[in-house]
């Protein structure tokens, strides 16, 4: 299952997760968000969803 997470800056990241839209989703977002450093400041998840 592939999970499509928008971020607040409205960058479309790609993660695999098992249920979209809980809080393992949410979680997995914040971690990519935490690794890319291309990021500044603190975003948050807007949107997660499965296709």
């Amino acid at each position: 299952m592939t999970t499509y997470i928008i971020l607040e800056n409205g960058i479309k990241t790609i993660s695999k997760v098992l249920a979209p839209n809980s809080e393992a989703a949410l979680l997995k977002a914040n971690e990519l968000n935490a690794k890319h450093k291309m990021y500044t400041g603190v975003l948050s998840v807007e949107k997660v969803f499965n296709l």
